[in-house]
This record gives C-alpha cells, structure tokens and sequence, in this order.
C-alpha cells in the first residue's frame, strides 16, 4: 500500500503555517484548513454545532426518503390510490375532519395543526407537500382532466410545463379565487373551451369590466344576435360607442338600438357589484333579461306615444316604430370670401365606417377667391374627427410653409366642431 501525495493534505494544529509549507514541499501535497471533511464527515473544533452537523442529516433523510419510496408497502401504496375513489368511506371523511383536508382532491392534502399529537404528525407527515417522500410520489402521478371538477387550477400539475401557481406568478397573485377547481375558471362554447380568470379589482381594466371579459361579452353578444347583427367587440370602450352609434339596423328603431349600449352597461355594472359585495351568481340569462326590461321602461318612458307597452317592447325591443314625416330645411351656408390682407383654408376629413380608410383635403382662397393651394391625400386608418383635426393641422403645415405667412393672415374653416374645439384648446382633446 502505498500514499497518493497528489491526493493527500497538510492541516495545522498548533503549527506555525510556515513550517507547515515547508513539510508540503518536502513530501509535494496539498495544504487544508479546518474546517473540512473526511469521507464526508465534518472536521472542526466545533464538533457540538448543528450548523455544522446539519448537512450530515439532512443528507441522510434524503437517502431514507428514497428508500421509504422504493420501499412504500402495498397498503400504502393502496391507501394513496383508494383515498380519490373512495371519498363517501369514514376513513377519507376522517382524514379530512381531522386535518381540515380537501374532500375533492385526488391525493390526500390537509394543513397539519401544531397541536396534534405526536403520533398523527407522524401517520401525516409523509403526505406533507414539504416531504420528500410525497414529492417523489406525486412528481410520478399525472392527471387527468375529466369535467375539472377534482383538479385544482393553480396548485395541480395538470399541463405540462409545471404548476400554473408557479409558471405564472403575477396572474397568481392577482387572482381572486386562489384555491378554485378547473371548471371554475372557464367553460365551453360549442367545441371552443374560453377561460375567464378574475383578478383583482384594483388591476382590472375599463375594457375588462365592460367588454372583454367572456361572461360579460357573453351579454353584449346576447343583445347584437337579437337584433340579427354581426358584431365584433373592439378592445376601447370609446371605439365601441362609436361603431355603436354608427351601426344600421334595418327595419328597426334605432333608438333602441342606441339605447341598448347603455343599458348594458349600466346593467353589467350593477350586477358585478352584486357579484362582488353580495355573492350573487352570474346569470347571462337573467342579466339579459334585465336589459330588455330596462330599455323597454326607459323607452315607454321616454317616448310614450311610440312605445306605450312596455310588455309588448319587453317581448320585441326591435320593433319597427313609424314616424310621422317631418319636414327638414336644409340651411345651406355661402362661401364667403376672407378680408383683404387674409387668406381662407377650407378642409374637410372623412372616414370609411367608424374607424377605418380615412382621407384630408383642403382648399386655400385669397382675398379675390382665387384658388392658391389644394391638397388631398390619404392618413391611414382613422375615425371622422380625427381626420378633421388632421386636415386643420395640414393646412397650417402648408401656410406655414409658403412666402405668405409673413404678410398675409389665415382664417381655416372646418365643418367638424370638435376638430375646431381640440385645436383651440388642445387640452380637451381625447389624446392628452
């Protein structure tokens, strides 16, 4: 037998550490300090301290946990399995009274009290979601959907990828229903699963309360089959109003029409609060009926004589009203020529449907009304006003640009009040 010197050390008790250099050099190994391991024992004056014995235990209740596993007796192994099959036994009904444990869940899960016995700490501790022994178990269990009736949605490893409470931490934390099955987190449409995950009411958005979220789009769905209309609901609440209002729906009162936006709304309101502060359940059904019940009272009430019944309007909110003719004068308005040392820009912007194709133009006159300037061009996709708004800073761009500004003034007329109103106080306008 012989010594490895390569792999051999020098450790110093009571030596001085130059002289322990110079034995190393002598015999070519390596220098060590305490403390240190042995065959992966601790080696240090402090041979009494459980920092220092801590790694030593836990290294071996991690080879034992390993060994209960291979080693799990049938009756274990049996009471795993039997505990999701068998949840109307006394012994599963036992178990949950005992540990306040989850009657659904498919493996055994409860909360250990501090003030069990020994002896109970010690029959549930290998079922601890700490315990190494349960974690080897459960890594080996996959699951299985079925109704998600049994599957808890955040804490379950039922996708692939991991646990959903840990793949997805913020969601998780804004979440309002924390320890909630499967099924409670969406539900099918036709072949088309749709998840609706609430949060809390602090993050949620306009959008979201309004328009976005399934349950509540549900309604706004409801409402548009009705009427025999396609609708797709944009992601702003203001772009909706305004492809509301600009919808045409034949052989009916637009009226009513125009109505129903609110009504939902207010309705959809009133009925999370309730959801929110009084546990009441979400109906889509019996929300819908309370927007036709509301726009019907609200129409009888505003408009008696053409919708006095309010059952009949209840029944039929898009029915057909005939209206009295009524003769419109059209007010024409004449051009006018500007002052002398003025200049005259008139614009206009249009757009295909609410939000769509949209284009400017604009015409500038002199004094005489003699053609100067014409512009026209394209701007992407925008809504009406914006491009009224658009077409007036054109036309100031122009101006600006050309020898005139410096002896000339400029009037710019726009058939658009509110493209006027945000250029003369830019502070109303939507953007800002």
């Amino acid at each position: 037998m012989k010594i490895n010197f390569n792999k051999s050390y020098l450790l110093r008790v009571g030596v001085v550490e130059n002289q322990l250099r110079k034995w190393a050099g002598k015999i070519a190994c390596k220098l060590d300090s305490l403390p240190t391991t042995y065959l992966g024992m601790p080696l240090e004056a402090r041979h009494n301290s459980i920092a220092v014995w801590r790694p030593v235990i836990d290294k071996f209740k991690s080879r034992l946990a390993g060994w209960k596993t291979k080693l799990l007796f049938l009756g274990g192994r049996i009471t795993l399995l039997r505990f999701g099959q068998e949840k109307e036994s006394l012994w599963p009904k036992v178990w949950v009274e005992k540990e306040d444990g989850d009657h659904l869940s498919l493996i055994p899960r409860g909360k250990s009290s501090r003030n069990a016995s020994i002896l109970w700490k010690n029959i549930i501790s290998p079922l601890s979601s700490t315990n190494i022994f349960f974690l080897q178990v459960n890594s080996n269990i996959g699951m299985v959907i079925g109704n998600g009736c049994n599957v808890l949605f955040w804490t379950d490893e039922w996708v692939e990828g991991g646990v959903l409470k840990n793949m997805f931490l913020i969601i998780y934390a804004l979440a309002e229903n924390k320890e909630g099955r499967v099924v409670e987190f969406g539900e099918w449409a036709g072949n088309e699963w749709r998840w609706d995950v609430f949060l809390s009411g602090s993050v949620k958005t306009v959008e979201h309360l309004f328009m976005t979220c399934f349950k509540v789009w549900e309604v706004w769905t409801k409402w548009c089959n009705y009427w025999n209309y396609t609708w797709i609901t944009p992601n702003n609440i203001k772009v909706t109003l305004e492809a509301w209002n600009e919808a045409y729906v034949r052989n009916s009162d637009m009226r009513i029409w125009q109505m129903g936006f609110f009504t939902i709304s207010w309705t959809i309101w009133l009925s999370r609060n309730e959801l929110t502060f009084k546990g009441k359940s979400w109906d889509p059904e019996q929300i819908f009926d309370l927007v036709k019940l509301r726009v019907a009272s609200w129409a009888a009430a505003k408009w008696p004589e053409e919708h006095p019944n309010v059952l009949s309007l209840f029944c039929q909110p898009k029915v057909q009203v005939t209206k009295k003719d009524k003769k419109k004068t059209r007010v024409s308005i004449e051009w006018k020529k500007p002052e002398h040392g003025w200049m005259k820009f008139n614009v206009d912007g249009a757009a295909r449907g609410s939000l769509g194709e949209a284009s400017i133009g604009g015409v500038l006159r002199n004094c005489q009304g003699e053609i100067k300037v014409i512009f026209s061009k394209l701007i992407g996709v925008s809504d009406a006003n914006t491009a009224e708004f658009l077409a007036i800073r054109e036309a100031f761009l122009i101006f600006s640009a050309t020898e005139w500004r410096k002896q000339i003034s400029l009037v710019v007329e726009s058939d658009s009040v509110n493209a006027v109103n945000w250029t003369n106080q830019p502070q109303t306008a939507p953007w800002n």
